[in-house]
Order: structure tokens, then sequence, then C-alpha cells
């Protein structure tokens, strides 16, 4: 159950910049957990990221894809 919680809320932040944005504690609140060090625990045994080092990974690999795009233009 947890692990389909915590895969719920990683389509959310994948598919919707604006979840990057939220505090954990409100991630947490999205997808069930009743305190967000529980979902920081669930989530890292999850996906092996902390949801804060999720969240920069994505935002990362969000900057190199519109680079990448920018620089096809050239």
């Amino acid at each position: 159950m947890n692990r389909l919680r915590i895969n719920y809320i990683v389509d959310k932040l994948i598919n919707d910049e604006k979840y990057r944005q939220y505090k954990i504690s409100i991630l947490a609140d999205e997808c069930g957990f009743s305190s967000h060090s529980k979902f920081a625990a669930v989530f890292k045994a999850v996906t092996d990221y902390s949801p804060s080092a999720y969240i920069k990974y994505l935002d990362v690999e969000n900057q190199s894809d519109k680079d990448a795009r920018f620089h096809e233009n050239d």
C-alpha cells in the first residue's frame, strides 16, 4: 500500500511541476501519510532518494531537457 502511495506522488512530481514547489508535509498529506517523517522514510525506501533530493533530481533533468531543446534550434 505504501508503495502505491509513493508511486502516486512520484507520478505527480514528474508530470506536474507545481508539485515540486510544495512542502514535504503537503506531499505527505496528499498521498495519505499522517507525518512527513514517515512519508520521507517510506519515500526513500521506495525510490532510494529523499523527497527533496528526488525533486532536485527532477528539476535538473527538466532543465537539461530544456537546454537540449534550445540547442536543437541552433
